[in-house]
């Protein structure tokens, strides 16, 4: 039994050897955005590494099927590149574009896209080893648009104000509405109140209902 059992224990045992080794292979990677991310702030935000075993002339970072580094004509290395490119139909702004691969260690891939439509977008970052097929990485992401509530204007109704009424007593108040429907009343303090307001408080005041 144990001899049976020797071969498939050494086999596991070269598989989980192996297997370190082929996750730490080279790196290519989109970042950000996040996996399926609803965004509503402008400028999108795109960062991705691509490690030194890639040949940089090969890299394509493709937003919507159109490739922006050959779109806007770049060779790396380039910081803080930038333009319009057509996607779509639609016009996108690129800014702080980032790619220079001279630096050791692994490259990061910097950039902003601003004037992105509302819905689905796909972002594709493709590269290719000497000698191999090209590799690439997909990230799927959404634009909604920003709620915006339009700030309005509220006139104030009757700003608060003493009203006399003789052996009733006296009545004060402040209300915030819409423009007034018809024109305010004015009285001998130099306040104004909503026509209706003074007879209202009177006859609260000596015991009627609304």
């Amino acid at each position: 039994m144990l001899s049976r059992g020797r071969p498939r224990l050494c086999l596991l045992l070269l598989a989980l050897v192996a297997l370190p080794a082929m996750q730490c292979g080279p790196r290519l990677s989109l970042d950000a955005p996040g996996e399926a991310q609803l965004l509503d702030e402008a400028p999108v935000l795109v960062t991705g590494e691509v490690a030194k075993a890639f040949q940089p002339a090969s890299v394509e970072l493709r937003l919507d099927g159109v490739d922006l580094i050959a779109a806007l004509g770049l060779v790396p290395p380039f910081t803080g590149a930038g333009g319009v490119v057509n996607v779509g139909g639609q016009l996108v702004t690129v800014s702080g574009f980032d790619f220079d691969p001279t630096p050791p260690g692994v490259t990061p891939l910097l950039v902003d896209l601003d004037g992105l439509d509302p819905g689905d977008h796909t972002l594709e970052l493709v590269a290719q080893r000497a000698g191999t097929a090209p590799t690439s990485v997909l990230r799927s992401f959404g634009v909604v648009a920003a709620f915006q509530q339009p700030a309005t204007t509220l006139d104030s109704g009757a700003p608060a104000a003493s009203l006399s009424l003789g052996s009733e007593g006296s009545v004060s108040g402040a209300s915030l509405g819409q423009p007034l429907a018809g024109p305010p009343v004015s009285l001998s303090l130099g306040s104004e109140v909503r026509p209706g307001f003074v007879p209202v408080r009177e006859e609260l005041i000596t015991g009627a209902t609304p």
